[in-house]
């Protein structure tokens, strides 16, 4: 409590002010697959997320995450998980991009599909879900475990703002 442990990422921490103290909400400038903007963001309505180490995934507006997934391959389910079909085309898919405060996060592909191992078999998940959050506090994106494996993050209380620096991987 109180501070950040520096051993923990490298480089540079990235600060972002908070748009609202609500479940320490911030501004999210764009989305990006392999480059691409996927259209999610704009001036007529801003996206707006949070970081949460309760979430596992990526969460995000149900038609834009389903949209997502089945752009990556992966077959959504009844329950909303996308399922790729075979784990073997994860090294061709492509970054995601996530640009915030000016700054872009980029997951790999690596980073943003879960392999799940139960017995003998193995399966892929989608990093990314669907749910909406309904207003005032939705549309609301959620950055989750996905996330803050990949970028350590810090909440600055007194700052009002939040920080993201990459994560140190053992």
């Amino acid at each position: 409590m109180g501070g950040y442990d520096s051993k923990r990422f490298t480089g540079q921490i990235s600060w972002v002010p908070l748009t609202h103290e609500t479940y320490w909400e911030f501004k999210v400038d764009d989305f990006l697959l392999g480059g691409q903007d996927l259209g999610w963001c704009n001036s007529s309505a801003p996206c707006k997320a949070i970081c949460d180490s309760g979430t596992s995934i990526l969460t995000g507006p149900k038609a834009n995450m389903d949209a997502l997934n089945k752009q990556l391959g992966a077959h959504v389910n009844f329950v909303g998980e996308g399922i790729f079909p075979n784990c073997s085309m994860i090294n061709s898919l492509p970054n995601y991009e996530i640009v915030i405060n000016g700054m872009k996060f980029v997951l790999t592909p690596q980073q943003y599909v879960l392999k799940i191992t139960q017995g003998p078999e193995t399966v892929c998940l989608s990093g990314f879900m669907g749910l909406d959050v309904p207003p005032p506090a939705g549309p609301l994106y959620i950055l989750g475990d996905v996330f803050i494996e990949a970028y350590y993050a810090i909440f600055d209380f007194g700052g009002k703002r939040v920080g993201f620096a990459k994560s140190k991987q053992n």
